[in-house]
């Protein structure tokens, strides 16, 4: 257990100043109960957490622990702070903070940084035996670090992965803007929107003090719910973004087929996004009525 979460820590002792944003958060966890360690030297480990319980009773040894090591290809060259993993393991987002090791100490606030870790190193990913370190394919592609460059000032409030698009990233900044990026493809965002809920229209400042959504989570998967956005405002407002979807995400078809669009628009948004959705269910092959495709 200790080996498995002793890299998190700085070699030098220091603690990570919880003060600066993004807060610490070195652990995570897909969905399929693995858990990940993020290191002070962006170095990401992993180990099955039932393993890892185990360790913490004293029912198997450290040593016995089988854990796989990631080592990120360039490797991170900022602070890292956070992370989050993709639902099958296959992407970790590492973010941070990027500080001016030109100036002096504290003179110049650091900027953000945020990069996709990928952590499919080919073979059989379903267990963790006979596993070399730091096997290679950990490519490490950064993202949004000309906008953190124009704007030091501009934070991530938050990155968490699309539960119905294992690939996608959907990352809210705290100038207005929600970007999703797709790991397979690069750090070109897919698609951005410029979150305004009270409609004032004109475009806010790349640095706003007081952005005016500050959080956001994905609706439960149920009706019009499984395309939704809930935004979380700065005075506790709520909002719904909806229809929302990645390119490629994958729903149940019976979910899609059950909706009914309040409005043209929104008849026309599924007929685009999914061209090959039947509506009411009519024609559907009993073959292809657990999940379907969303194309471009």
């Amino acid at each position: 257990m200790e080996a498995f979460l002793n890299p998190c820590v700085r070699s030098d002792g220091e603690r990570l100043d919880p003060s600066l944003s993004p807060a610490p958060s070195l652990l995570a966890e897909d969905g399929r109960g693995v858990l990940y360690a993020l290191g002070a030297d962006g170095v990401i480990r992993a180990c099955p957490a039932r393993l890892l319980n185990a360790a913490a009773r004293g029912s198997i040894a450290d040593d016995a622990l089988p854990t796989r090591v990631f080592k990120p290809e360039p490797p991170i060259d900022f602070e890292p702070r956070t992370i989050s993993v993709s639902p099958s393991g296959h992407f970790a987002a590492v973010g941070g903070l990027r500080h001016d090791a030109s100036a002096g100490s504290g003179s110049i606030p650091p900027s953000s940084a945020v990069a996709i870790v990928s952590l499919r190193t080919g073979g059989d990913r379903s267990g963790f035996e006979a596993l070399d370190d730091g096997a290679p394919g950990c490519r490490c592609v950064p993202l949004l670090d000309d906008d953190f460059d124009r704007h030091p000032s501009v934070r991530p409030l938050r990155a968490a992965w699309h539960p119905n698009s294992d690939g996608h990233l959907c990352v809210l900044l705290s100038d207005g803007t929600l970007r999703v990026f797709d790991a397979a493809v690069g750090p070109v965002a897919e698609q951005a929107f410029r979150l305004d809920p009270w409609g004032r229209g004109s475009r806010p400042g790349p640095y706003p003090l007081r952005p005016e959504i500050v959080d956001f989570a994905f609706a439960p998967p149920h009706g019009w719910g499984a395309l939704s956005l809930v935004l979380l405002g700065r005075e506790g407002d709520v909002y719904v973004m909806c229809p929302f979807a990645p390119w490629g995400a994958r729903y149940p078809r019976v979910t899609l087929e059950s909706l009914q669009p309040p409005d043209e628009t929104s008849e026309v948004w599924l007929a685009t996004t999914f061209p090959t959705l039947r509506r009411n269910g009519t024609g559907a092959d009993d073959d292809d009525d657990d999940e379907d495709d969303d194309d471009d």
